[in-house]
């Protein structure tokens, strides 16, 4: 009777009114009982009026005797509410069956958090899920994947920009924000649910079309985060970007990353400045000529007597060097950490460009170093960072070292990331001056702390994976690196993530070794092969190991991609070179 109309509503009203519950239901009871009572009423005549309408014999039977129309009234009002009531009946039967299951889920879910939080990751993705359904229910998770207690997260990226007005610029940013968000809410759902995670990874999925016009389809952007890294971030900041910039991210949404703004016009100048006297080339029909010639620009370096940095005792600052102090200095520094410095060039504005070179078969080689005095409150912007890597590319260089002292913005090292460019900032600045207290212990050419004997005389096409994988442990060793995981992959080939501690040319790197008969060319899918290998390891770079020989076009693919190319000669000139 009280789930009839208006019976619940008399209920509440009278229980907020202060009534107690009992005579709350009576109230009810008694609207319900009135509520029934005119129904059957209303009922009643519509029924009678209904005979009389339609079936007069009827009727007038029933008007001559009443007892009798009485009768059929009740029974045909009993009736209806029989069956009305039953109808209520299997409904709420339904609705409590619906319920006792719901709970059932809940109970089965709770015990599965329960698991997770244990240690036992196989439920991960249903309390993940369920968490962020509660917390966040605008993030679609598409799959999950758990190794070794890591789980790799994927989502698909939310499209709606109909706040921007139609302004693509607003859209665009509005999207990023909103990616970004997402990212810093799964991983904080992802971290509480799963507290023995050591590491998370989540990709943001989408398909569009770049600029380019061509059809895109995968992540946007890959965040690899650590769980001792991600407690001492500032959740707080209500820019996710810059909260998340700490973490490893590779981002990649069709768009060049806009600089901000205010940021954008504090080195507007300076790259004017730059950009005017950068080498030029004087354009004209049927001819072509060089302004200016970098050997002539360039002069040799000053020898300093020691390589004691005496520069910078008693605290003084970076960014108030003189320019010839701040060049002895960088001099110095890059000497003490085995890097051969033969030319320098001053360009207006305080710009150092240095010619410098470091004998590392794989990291070293022909280096283009830029150093510049800033502010400490005034970070590198972004456009800075391309200009070095496009300098770079030109002159064939190996790789490019960016030296300010000050920092850099997120977008610039967001960018770098792609690029054959390593930066420097400030502090880093000051660790690399102090790395040794003493110039006699400089750094060794490779690193290595033992090295192990290879044999140059092996057929590198044609011998076992299991020699390759051997060669490639050994070869490393030898090279200062320490490789943290190594396996091998379908087909044949040997997968490796090293690290070198070399202060300023060292880090993280993937190594991929194939084999190839000796004359056949290799192409670029190689290369994209192994450029997905990097991106699922987070390295920037990776040393490619080949058998063989690989084609104009791949080796173009492979500088594009931040790849080192170890081709077949290569490989047998490092083997000749630990055949002790």
């Amino acid at each position: 009777m009280l789930r009839l109309p208006l019976a619940g509503k008399t209920v509440q009203y009278f229980m907020s009114q202060g009534h107690p519950q009992e005579e709350a239901e009576v109230g009810g009871l008694v609207v319900a009982g009135l509520w029934v009572f005119l129904a059957i009423v209303a009922f009643n005549s519509f029924l009678f009026g209904f005979l009389r309408a339609f079936f007069g014999g009827i009727f007038d039977s029933l008007m001559a005797d009443p007892f009798e129309a009485t009768v059929v009234g009740l029974l045909v009002t009993l009736l209806i509410l029989a069956l009305w009531f039953k109808a209520m009946g299997k409904k709420e039967a339904e609705t409590k069956a619906v319920a006792r299951q719901d709970f059932r889920d809940k109970e089965r879910l709770k015990e599965k958090i329960a698991a997770v939080q244990r240690g036992a990751m196989g439920h991960f993705q249903e309390a993940l899920t369920e968490t962020l359904r509660q917390s966040h229910p605008q993030i679609a998770l598409k799959r999950v994947n758990v190794t070794d207690t890591n789980p790799r997260i994927q989502f698909m990226a939310r499209k709606k920009t109909a706040e921007s007005g139609g302004r693509v610029d607003q859209a665009y940013m509005i999207f990023r924000e909103r990616l970004f968000e997402d990212v810093r809410d799964i991983l904080s759902a992802a971290f509480e649910v799963a507290p023995n995670a050591r590491i998370v990874t989540v990709d943001g999925l989408l398909n569009f079309i770049n600029k380019k016009a061509q059809y895109y389809d995968g992540p946007v952007v890959s965040l690899r985060a650590e769980r001792q890294l991600w407690t001492n971030l500032d959740l707080t900041q209500p820019d996710a970007f810059r909260c998340l910039s700490p973490l490893e991210i590779a981002y990649h949404d069709g768009m060049e990353v806009q600089p901000l703004p205010e940021l954008e016009s504090q080195s507007h100048k300076v790259l004017e400045k730059l950009r005017a006297n950068m080498n030029k080339v004087d354009i004209q029909y049927g001819k072509t000529t060089t302004v200016s010639s970098n050997d002539d620009e360039f002069r040799n370096v000053a020898e300093p007597a020691d390589l004691f940095i005496t520069e910078l005792d008693g605290g003084a600052d970076l960014s108030t060097l003189g320019l010839k102090t701040f060049e002895t200095v960088m001099v110095k520094l890059l000497k003490r950490h085995g890097l051969d410095v033969p030319k320098v060039h001053d360009f207006p504005g305080g710009l150092l460009e240095f010619r410098a070179y470091h004998l590392h078969p794989l990291l070293g080689g022909s280096l283009l170093v830029w150093a510049k005095q800033r502010n400490a409150n005034s970070p590198m912007a972004a456009e800075m960072v391309a200009e070095l890597d496009e300098k770079v590319r030109e002159e064939g260089r190996a790789r490019g070292l960016y030296f300010v002292t000050s920092g850099f913005t997120d977008e610039a090292r967001n960018k770098a990331r792609g690029q054959r460019v390593v930066l420097v900032d400030r502090q880093r600045f000051l660790e690399l001056a102090k790395w040794h207290a003493d110039p006699a212990m400089k750094v060794d050419l490779y690193g290595a702390t033992q090295r192990r004997a290879l044999d140059p005389t092996v057929d590198l096409s044609g011998c076992s994976v299991p020699v390759v994988q051997d060669i490639i442990e050994k070869l490393l060793g030898n090279l200062g690196f320490t490789i943290s995981r190594i396996n091998r992959l379908q087909g044949g080939a040997i997968k490796a993530v090293a690290v070198h501690n070399h202060p300023i040319l060292g880090g993280k790197v993937a190594v991929l070794a194939r084999q190839f008969p000796e004359k056949q060319p290799v192409g670029d899918e190689v290369v994209r092969e192994f450029t997905q290998i990097m991106e699922a390891e987070f390295c920037s770079r990776g040393i490619l190991f080949l058998s063989a020989y690989m084609t104009p076009a791949a080796r173009k693919a492979a500088r594009a991609s931040g790849v080192d190319l170890v081709e077949r000669n290569d490989w047998y000139n490092l083997l000749q070179t630990f055949k002790f």
